[in-house]
């Protein structure tokens, strides 16, 4: 059985009838429940509803978690075999109500839990497929996680949430990247992003400059999390290859540089 201790368990009555799935997504929702406190446990648990998530995050933070996550919970269309959903509060208004501090700590929780449970990573899903955090109309709507036409879920608002607290939390809390193996992979991708081929005189120099200092992946940690961050790293590999380092001459001002120039 696969339970978060810090939730309070309120299984459904599907938790004991559906198939098993060894999960390798989370997928973010709100719920649109109308204001004031809210028991979406128990509305998930008629008879004439037929879906349901895994965990319920309310507006003080609260966790409640609803199915086991290797249990199917049918929220995801087409990735109800691999995928956990949170469904969130929003008091009826997604859009003009964001989450809470305390929602976005209980979100990076259980995203960390699962990541820990089940070995989900903590990027995006760069398809609707594959492994990693999305949310529900990510990939449209209709689309393989939603039938609904149109649908935002869970709305502008907290999608931007999601790239600006929820993925950077967990960039943080991340356990310490391999320095070396990370700058194996900027060097190993580099064609991929640019299209073009290594340049041992140009990328794998800077690489090496950037893998030299630990503080300096760590401070750029969040590139990593999703293709965006990725294509930006290449883009400025690119301007260093051909600006080189100006007046720098230590290999911490090298860095400092690359800092500066990575997150600008």
């Amino acid at each position: 059985m696969a339970r978060m201790e810090e939730a309070a368990w309120r299984p459904l009555p599907e938790n004991s009838t559906q198939t098993k799935i060894n999960p390798t997504q989370i997928i973010l929702h709100t719920a649109v429940d109308a204001p004031g406190p809210t028991d979406l446990p128990r509305y998930f648990a008629r008879s004439d509803v037929a879906v349901e998530s895994h965990f319920w995050v309310t507006m003080d933070g609260s966790i409640t978690q609803m199915m086991d996550t290797n249990v199917r919970a049918d929220a995801n269309r087409r990735a109800n075999y691999r995928a956990i959903s949170i469904e969130t509060e929003d008091e009826g208004n997604p859009v003009g109500v964001p989450w809470s501090k305390a929602q976005i700590d209980s979100i990076v929780k259980i995203i960390l839990w699962a990541h820990e449970a089940h070995n989900i990573p903590l990027e995006l899903c760069s398809a609707w497929d594959t492994p990693g955090i999305g949310w529900h109309a990510m990939w449209g709507a209709p689309s393989n996680w939603t039938p609904a036409a149109g649908k935002t879920c869970p709305g502008p608002t907290r999608i931007a949430q999601i790239h600006g607290e929820v993925l950077p939390a967990l960039a943080q809390e991340a356990p310490p990247m391999d320095y070396n193996e990370a700058k194996e992979q900027l060097i190993e991708d580099y064609p991929k992003y640019t299209g073009r081929t290594h340049d041992t005189s140009g990328l794998e120099y800077w690489a090496n400059e950037i893998a030299s200092g630990r503080q300096t992946l760590q401070d750029v940690r969040h590139i990593f999390l999703d293709s965006e961050g990725l294509e930006r790293i290449w883009r400025k590999l690119n301007d260093l290859e051909q600006e080189g380092t100006g007046d720098c001459t230590t290999t911490d001002e090298v860095i400092e540089e690359i800092i500066d120039r990575l997150e600008n």
